[in-house]
């Protein structure tokens, strides 16, 4: 009796549905582990970040409150006779109070900045949520 299936070469060259099947699953799980390689780099890079906005936080403040502190003596010097030593004061105290609203202004910019965590990772996977729509 005749085959009703036409005879394409061989049965074994046919992909079966387990092969498609592992083959979509290792297709995801490669997708998934490059999707989590950038999750965790741009995890190391934020936290990098926040570190180093802490560093320049707790500087700020510090040179902030030196810059308080030299301003105070420099109150209290103001009544004294000789102008030099209320000069320098007054100049420590603006260098002071100067790079201490600087190094603030410098931590703020760079927290507005890195406010987006993971915004890569979410991008690419949006891209690869788009390309598995039908």
């Amino acid at each position: 009796m005749p085959s009703l299936r036409p005879d394409n070469g061989s049965d074994s060259a046919r992909p079966t549905w387990t092969s498609a099947l592992s083959g979509v699953v290792r297709d995801a799980v490669a997708l998934a582990r490059v999707r989590l390689e950038l999750l965790a780099l741009e995890g190391r890079s934020h936290a990098q970040a926040v570190v180093l906005l802490l560093l320049l936080g707790w500087a700020a403040l510090c040179l902030f409150l030196l810059g308080l502190a030299f301003l105070a003596v420099m109150l209290t010097v103001l009544w004294w006779d000789t102008p030099y030593r209320v000069l320098a004061l007054a100049a420590f105290a603006f260098v002071f109070l100067t790079l201490g609203a600087v190094g603030a202004a410098w931590a703020w910019r760079n927290w507005v900045v890195q406010r987006n965590w993971f915004e890569a990772t979410r991008q690419e996977l949006a891209a690869d949520a788009r390309k598995l729509r039908p």
